[in-house]
Order: C-alpha cells, then sequence, then structure tokens
C-alpha cells in the first residue's frame, strides 16, 4: 500500500479489528500492516530507537519496542472498546480531555481518534520520556490532520509533570506482567488525583492474585491450546494452581493507600498455604478489567503471564507474607515473610 492511501485504510483497519466477528489472526494481520504503515510516516526510522532506559520510576521502554506493542490482538482490541465505551459515556461534554503517558511513537491506545474511526471532541496531553517518539507521533498527527486533537506534547518523565487542571480520561500501559519494572503503579498514583469525579481510568482496574503454580504443567497446557489454536479454558488452568490469595488492587483511588513519601502502598497479608509439591511455585497472576465487562484475561498478552518473583526460598504452609508495593526506579513488590507466632 502506498503510504498516501494509509489515511484512507486505517479507519478500515480499526474497524476490521473492532469487529466481533473477524477472528484473532485476521486482527492480528490488520495490525501488523497498521505496524507497518505507521513505521514509515516519520522521516526518522525508529530502528535507531531500540535502546530501553532507566527513569525514576522504572524502565522506559523504547520507541521501537513501543511501537511493536499495537501487535498485540487481544491488548489493543481490549483498549480500543474501551476507549469506544469510555467515550459513549462522556459524550455530554463539550471536550474531553485526555491524558495518555508513555504514548509510545503511534498514540496506539487511542489510535481509533487519531484515524477517525471514533468521533468525539477531545484534547489529549501526549507524554513519552523519548523526544524520538514524540517527533514520530507529531509528523503521523500532522499526516492524519488531527492537529486540532493535541493539547500538548510532553518530553518528560511523566511522574514529574503536572497537570495544571483536572481531565476526564487517564489512558495508559506501562507496565510488565505481576507490575514489575515498569512504572505503571506511580503513573496511576500521580495522576489519579486529577481524575474528575466521573472520569475514567484505563484500565479501570488491576488486579494481582498469589497462587501456588505448578509451572511446567501450566506451560505445557497453554502451549499445547496455542499451538492447535484453541483458546484457553479457565477451569482446565485451575487445576494447576492453588489459590493462595489477593494480593493487591489498583484502581484510580489507590494512592490513597501510598505512605508519605508515596514511594511504598501496603498491600495484603497473605496466609500460606501447604505447597501441594516441589513442582509448584508461587506466583502473581495479573488480571485488568477496563470499563463494563471489558477485560484482558491471563494468557492473553505477555501483560497477564504468571509473573514468578525470585524470593530466597520458597514460602512455607503456615507463614504469613506481608506484601507492599514499592515504587521508584525498581518498581515492584517486596515480600516479608514471618511466622504465625511473630504476630
Amino acid at each position: 500500500m502506498a503510504l498516501s492511501d494509509l489515511k484512507e485504510a486505517l479507519p478500515k483497519y480499526i474497524e476490521d479489528v473492532l469487529d466481533t466477528s473477524s477472528n484473532t489472526t485476521q486482527k492480528e494481520h490488520d495490525l501488523n500492516k497498521i505496524h507497518d504503515q505507521l513505521s514509515h510516516i516519520s522521516s526518522t526510522s525508529l530502528i535507531n530507537n531500540s535502546a530501553t532506559e532507566t527513569s525514576g520510576q522504572g524502565i522506559c521502554i523504547a520507541p521501537k519496542t513501543a511501537a511493536r506493542c499495537i501487535k498485540s490482538a487481544p491488548r489493543t482490541l481490549a483498549y480500543w472498546r474501551a476507549l469506544k465505551a469510555t467515550l459513549a459515556r462522556q459524550q455530554h461534554k463539550k471536550t474531553i480531555h485526555i491524558i495518555y503517558p508513555g504514548c509510545g511513537p503511534f498514540a496506539s491506545l487511542v489510535l481509533p481518534l487519531l484515524a477517525g474511526h471514533l468521533n468525539a471532541q477531545v484534547k489529549i496531553t501526549f507524554i513519552d520520556y523519548h523526544q524520538a517518539a514524540l517527533n514520530h507521533l507529531e509528523q503521523l498527527i500532522d499526516y492524519l490532520g488531527k492537529d486540532h486533537m493535541v493539547a500538548d506534547m510532553i518530553c518528560a518523565e511523566a511522574s514529574t509533570w503536572q497537570p495544571s487542571k483536572n481531565f476526564d480520561v487517564l489512558i495508559l500501559e506501562c507496565m510488565l506482567n505481576g507490575l514489575q519494572r515498569e512504572g505503571h503503579v506511580a503513573l496511576v498514583n500521580h495522576f489519579a488525583p486529577f481524575l474528575v469525579e466521573d472520569g475514567q481510568l484505563l484500565p479501570g482496574q488491576i488486579d494481582i492474585h498469589a497462587n501456588w503454580i505448578d509451572a511446567s504443567g501450566e506451560l505445557e497446557y497453554v502451549q499445547q491450546q496455542c499451538f492447535s489454536k484453541q483458546k484457553l479454558n479457565g477451569t482446565e488452568i485451575t487445576k494447576f494452581r492453588r489459590a493462595i490469595g489477593t494480593v493487591f488492587k489498583l484502581d484510580r483511588h489507590t494512592y490513597l493507600k501510598a505512605g508519605h513519601q508515596k514511594k511504598t502502598i501496603r498491600a495484603n497479608s497473605l496466609n500460606i498455604l501447604e505447597r501441594p509439591d516441589a513442582s509448584y511455585h508461587f506466583a502473581l497472576c495479573t488480571r485488568l478489567l477496563f470499563i463494563d465487562n471489558i477485560r484482558l484475561h491471563e494468557y492473553e498478552d505477555g501483560i497477564t503471564h504468571p509473573y514468578y518473583p525470585a524470593l530466597a526460598s520458597q514460602p512455607a504452609g503456615g507463614d504469613i507474607l506481608d506484601v507492599a508495593y514499592q515504587t521508584g526506579a525498581q518498581p515492584g513488590f517486596i515480600f516479608n515473610r514471618r511466622q504465625q507466632c511473630d504476630m
């Protein structure tokens, strides 16, 4: 396809991805086309911007890596469906103000707006750590003729930038599985106080659950299902697990639980069940609820794969595991193990 045809084709690609009758393979095909075309919008190649950097709130993935995120069909579809539902709820407003930290070079989470597939009066503040990403995005927005949607473009560590007024929607995806290493939690806590009362965080809630998992048995089942292009069965997955408990919930109110320095957030204490056998390992499982019943389920994307923390040793049955989340340059969960008699 010639670049000149992209402006007309892009809304159709997005419509096909959102089409509930198309299968995942077709969606991935369309998203790969979108990625390849958008990569050539700018005169500056994204290939030269492939180095991941570390900020005060964790790693900041390179523009090239951020661009590839659009290829994950379940993740991208969940965000686009959630954005569509959110705009429908906010349509009574004259202008919907959106903040998008970690926007990357494609601003892929709001691409249906930029491509003209979704119609709404919006003003979007784009924030990214990498100037190269913003340079590419600026050319993309100019090409699509959507400059009027831009409130601002900020090159900064997003948690150091302060909004001058409240806004309606906070949309972001700066995370790895188990909420480790990237700054998603810190960014939500930083911006959530500026959401208006009827504002929407996307995703609206992230739940972290602890399980004993038969890692090799579960992985073999998942690989078999993927190889045969069959959907994962939640009931089958539970056969490889023993639930321990809910660890953490991230939503627009989590910042209220942060300490004075807002670097540590107390999570739940876990009563550790007896480990079934040596094939089971302590793991954190991630589930995303966007809005209404729009979800990203386990294994649908890398960010919802189980995370196995590097503990000095596996917890023992009867132990209590006090859990907290620590933000900063190395974000992630920290664990304090004690026995019942220590209470």
